[in-house]
């Protein structure tokens, strides 16, 4: 397994308190971490893809689709959120990993995600699998 050295951005924002004052910030870490599973690449994803740690993710994709052009799969089981940002810079991977004739699917999203990637209508770009066993099972159909 060839390990893709890990990409980390932290965030600060600041939680409010229920009579709207400002706490102390919250520290939330957006991490990203590939590894190769055959002839796909697994992208475990770790905090939150927004605007603040999309571009991690995406040297993240962008080197492992350099050092080898191949599927992929990104896990997001660890994710708690996604912004705009996030959703569009992975369905653009997609998109582009498509007119490779490759593919980039979801793995483990939350009923929040697996909502967004519905409501955006990206369920045809985004595909979403349970576990990467699933994921990988699927990419592997002839």
């Amino acid at each position: 397994m060839n390990n893709h050295d890990p990409q980390s951005c932290f965030l600060l924002p600041w939680t409010v308190a229920s009579d709207g004052v400002k706490s102390e910030p919250l520290e939330i870490e957006g991490r990203f971490v590939g590894a190769k599973s055959g002839d796909v690449w697994i992208v475990r994803a770790v905090g939150v893809i927004d605007r603040n740690t999309a571009s991690k993710l995406e040297m993240t994709i962008k080197g492992m689709y350099d050092a080898e052009a191949l599927s992929m799969i990104v896990n997001v089981e660890d994710v708690a959120f996604v912004d705009a940002v996030g959703f569009d810079l992975l369905a653009s991977a997609s998109k582009r990993l498509r007119s490779k004739g490759l593919s980039l699917s979801l793995v483990g999203p939350s009923a929040y995600i697996r909502h967004e990637v519905h409501a955006a209508g990206l369920d045809a770009t985004l595909r979403c699998f349970g576990t990467d066993e699933q994921a990988l099972e699927h990419m592997n159909r002839p």
